[in-house]
């Protein structure tokens, strides 16, 4: 392959890694209004993995400027299309979740009141 012709697949490559990250910001965003600092450590420890496999692995430690703008330019591009599309689907999906959640922690938060309860009227 000619030197242009491996840049430009290392850039579309980039690319792909960038949409990967739009996904995953897209899908943690629902997240984000009650366990900011988890969903925020969650995609930062993705953005990083994604930036050093991108440099070391794909482009074999040859760090340029269009590798890390290929990641932002693919993030974005996953936004303005295709995120938009999806950000229903993902807050439906964590709103599931977290119904299914209660539905389990529920009887041990009225387990906890009770006790709680009891001790009060035990030691007053």
């Amino acid at each position: 392959m000619t030197v242009p012709a491996v840049a430009a697949l290392r850039f579309l490559t980039a690319c792909v890694y960038g949409v990967g990250l739009g996904v995953l910001y897209g899908f943690l965003r629902p997240v984000r209004r009650k366990m900011t600092n988890f969903a925020d450590a969650v995609f930062v420890a993705a953005a990083a993995w994604a930036w050093l496999r991108l440099n070391f692995f794909v482009c074999r430690g040859d760090i340029r400027l269009g590798c890390s703008m290929g990641l932002v330019l693919g993030a974005a591009a996953w936004e303005m299309t295709a995120g938009k599309l999806l950000q229903g689907l993902f807050r439906r999906f964590w709103d599931a979740v977290g119904a299914i959640w209660s539905l389990f922690t529920a009887p041990v938060k009225k387990i906890f009141e009770k006790t709680l309860l009891f001790l009060k009227k035990t030691i007053a």
